[in-house]
């Protein structure tokens, strides 16, 4: 089923905020609605950024800036940012914005800034049809138990924990970890473990549908490509690598679960066409989102708003 699209036929911004409720309403219920601003946005990319940055208010709410990232990104301004960084040769699978948060953005706007030389589609995929293709046992298995984010930071390894929590301060950290509901641990040569414990099925806010709405498959290590990932478990073992995902037990995620859950998106998996000028309004517990592989330089901007409290 096509994406609802909306034409915006007049100044983007009072446009939208005549009717926040309504757009907002539409994505609930299809996961996206594409904001056709082609007339005014296409080609411009300093005026797409100055929409952006306002919108979040146009639609009565506020940015969410990204928190406890898992790849760097760039800021591309104020409250805007890049897609994380995520070598283009690998599909970036079907994920949400900080779904490893204890306060995960409710939406999530998408715009491109500069189409790929091929490739780099976005992709959606609608999360009440995905719970219901998991097998009942695995379903139930994590509807009681959640679902674990686990992070060990060394040095020179994936991204750093000064990155991860904004400060160089271990005791910072600790403070902030308290209120991000993350469990730390350091380690006598100053490494950090950070455990956060999510729930996998999430009610919807307004429709009231639960969602399958994690990072399980997306943050596990079964996601990284062989050779790579044997060289990590042979360096690390599940226990020690940089990121991966646990179920709610603390034990691994097995490859049939694995395989499983990944499966359960391609379903109502659907491609998005996004045009220069058009921004993705994604409503972020609906719809998972991904996109594929891509060669040259891609950037598409992303601006998380609202909060929705998972835990």
């Amino acid at each position: 089923m096509a994406l609802p699209v909306a034409d915006v036929d007049a100044e983007v911004l009072g446009w939208v905020a005549d009717r926040a409720d309504e757009l907002l309403a539409s994505a609930a219920v299809d996961g996206a609605v594409v904001l056709d601003a082609r007339r005014q946005l296409a080609g411009d990319s300093a005026a797409l950024l100055s929409v952006l940055q306002q919108l979040p208010d146009a639609f009565g709410s506020a940015v969410a800036p990204p928190r406890e990232n898992f790849a760097s990104r760039i800021e591309l301004a104020p409250g805007v940012w890049s897609t994380p960084e995520w070598s283009g040769d690998r599909e970036m699978c079907a994920h949400h914005e900080g779904a490893q948060l204890a306060d995960p953005p409710a939406w999530l706007l998408m715009a491109l800034v500069r189409p790929a030389d091929s490739g780099g589609e976005v992709f959606l995929a609608d999360t009440r049809k995905a719970l219901q293709e998991l097998p009942i046992e695995l379903r139930d298995d994590f509807a009681a138990d959640g679902w674990l984010l686990q992070r060990n930071f060394r040095p020179h390894l994936g991204v750093g924990w000064d990155e991860v929590f904004g400060t160089k301060d271990p005791v910072r950290v600790e403070e902030l970890a308290g209120q991000w509901l993350v469990d730390v641990e350091w380690a006598r040569d100053g490494s950090l473990r950070a455990t956060s414990r999510r729930p996998a099925i999430v009610r919807h806010p307004g429709t009231g549908a639960d969602c399958w709405f994690n990072q399980l498959a997306f943050l596990n290590h079964l996601s990284i490509p062989e050779p790579e990932r044997a060289v990590l478990l042979d360096a690390f073992g599940v226990g020690g690598l940089p990121l991966t995902t646990l179920r709610g037990d603390g034990t691994a995620v097995s490859a049939d679960q694995y395989d499983a859950i990944s499966r359960s998106y391609l379903s109502s998996q659907q491609t998005v066409e996004l045009l220069s000028g058009q921004i993705l309004l994604v409503d972020n517990v609906a719809a998972a989102h991904g996109r594929t592989p891509f060669t040259g330089l891609r950037v598409v901007a992303e601006v998380p708003f609202g909060h929705v409290a998972s835990s």
